[in-house]
């Protein structure tokens, strides 16, 4: 008896059944649609800022090197110098770009204000104050005032200022400043002595004061010959301060500009 229930081929697959669909692919829900729009959004805009931020480099890199091309010149310019391999020839160029490089450092010095800068071992300050007044003769030939005037034209100043109508200076920066005055004189005075006073006014609350820094004294021995008093001293000034010499007697100085002269600078 044959067995009709075992074959070695395999059997045809099931047809399927009428009115049957196919399935249906599931589709992304919408918060997952609306979060890969975010995300592509998100790495457009990434993309952008970086193109933007290179470029803007870029630019302000151009910029920096436009306006600071000679600095920059300078510096690469002492880095050859600095080079052991340098040449004979080019050591004499390498001390005028020295130069330059000190005048660089000034301006960083003016910059930072309060930085004292220092190159080979020597500070280089950044600008005070100071003052050099040569003494110019009195053509009113008045005795009512003895306060010395001085030529602003013919004088050093710095941060100072010279009142011409007063006969003093005002002090603009406050601090520590080193006070010098000579005065000679080439005639005596029978009843008083010869004097120089060194006189400081001050304006507080509304109300003027005076006091004396330096007053020193000349004797002469012999009339007719000439005196020198010089007198000198360190002084805490304030700003809007004033300062003026007063003398015995105007009309008895020697007004040579090397033996008649006053002056200050800040410490």
């Amino acid at each position: 008896m044959i067995n009709t229930y075992t074959t070695s081929f395999v059997a045809p697959p099931v047809p399927p059944r009428t009115g049957s669909r196919a399935p249906v692919p599931a589709r992304l829900p919408v918060h997952l649609w609306l979060l890969s729009v975010v995300l592509v959004l998100q790495m457009i805009i990434f993309a952008g800022a970086f193109v933007y931020l290179f470029l803007r480099d870029s630019e302000l890199q151009r910029e920096f090197e436009s306006k600071f091309h000679d600095d920059l010149i300078v510096l690469r310019r002492l880095q050859e110098c600095d080079d052991s391999s340098v040449e004979y020839s080019t050591l004499l160029d390498c001390k005028k770009t020295l130069d330059k490089y000190k005048k660089i450092l000034l301006k960083i010095s003016q910059a930072e204000g309060s930085v004292d800068l220092q190159l080979g071992g020597t500070p280089i300050r950044k600008p005070g104050a100071m003052a050099h007044m040569l003494v110019k003769p009195d053509l009113s030939q008045s005795t009512s005032t003895k306060v010395l005037q001085w030529y602003q034209e013919h004088s050093l100043l710095m941060n100072v200022d010279y009142l011409v109508t007063p006969r003093m200076l005002r002090i603009r920066l406050k601090g520590l400043y080193y006070i010098y005055s000579q005065v000679t004189f080439s005639g005596w005075h029978p009843k008083i002595p010869l004097v120089q006073t060194v006189m400081r006014r001050a304006t507080t609350t509304g109300k003027k004061t005076e006091d004396v820094l330096l007053k020193a004294f000349c004797t002469m021995k012999i009339a007719g010959e000439a005196c020198t008093s010089f007198q000198g001293g360190t002084f805490q000034l304030e700003e809007g301060m004033e300062l003026y010499v007063n003398v015995t007697d105007i009309n008895l100085l020697n007004f040579e500009e090397t033996a008649t002269a006053f002056g200050i600078f800040m410490v």
